[in-house]
């Protein structure tokens, strides 16, 4: 007996395994404006204000089959990548119960990404929470809540790695570059005029 058949089989399974041979298209969500930001999102370290879930079919690449629906939505000045991940995620699945019965129904137009317009995002590293106080108020700002929670914004103080879990900016200081002593440790942990931070274990 199959397992399809058997007894013992969820009546939901059932039925989706007898649907399955007439599916021989897959699709997937992605949390990004597609062609942008392919495997990955870093949005707000790069200081955009706009992103969104993409629902297109898989093909060879990554993310790159061609499209079938966009539901874009603006990027918060102080929301981290946790938040955004979160609301994303509500996002996409509120996006998959809309259109994907339309696909599987052949009711969507399938439109072609284009790959001169394709931009990777690395896979996060550790280093890659480093800040560089070099930067203007606001790109340190951007860095904190886009490394949130992974890999976590840090910097160096005195040999010490100083993770930062809190930012303090402000359109006043928006495009001015920070001095370079401009977090100093202390006995709650890193005080700074951009930042909180928490000592790191």
């Amino acid at each position: 007996m199959s397992r399809s058949s058997s007894p013992t089989a969820h009546p939901a399974e059932r039925r989706a395994r007898r649907a399955a041979p007439r599916l021989r298209e897959r699709a997937c969500v992605a949390a990004a404006q597609a062609p942008r930001r392919r495997a990955g999102a870093v949005a707000i370290v790069r200081g955009e204000n706009e992103t969104g879930v993409t629902l297109m079919k898989l093909d060879e690449g990554m993310d790159t089959g061609p499209t079938f629906a966009r539901v874009p939505t603006p990027i918060g000045p102080e929301e981290t990548a946790r938040e955004l991940g979160d609301r994303l995620a509500r996002i996409g699945a509120d996006a998959v119960r809309l259109w994907l019965p339309l696909y599987v129904a052949g009711g969507c137009t399938l439109e072609p990404q284009d790959d001169a317009r394709a931009t990777m995002a690395p896979m996060l590293e550790k280093e890659h929470g480093r800040i560089d106080w070099a930067t203007s108020a606001r790109q340190v700002h951007d860095h904190v809540r886009g490394m949130s929670p992974w890999p976590g914004a840090f910097t160096m103080v005195r040999g010490a790695s100083v993770k930062v879990t809190r930012r303090v900016w402000s359109m006043a200081t928006a495009g001015r570059r920070l001095p370079a002593r401009s977090c100093w440790p202390t006995r709650r942990g890193c005080s700074s005029r951009v930042a909180r931070a928490q000592w790191s274990s």
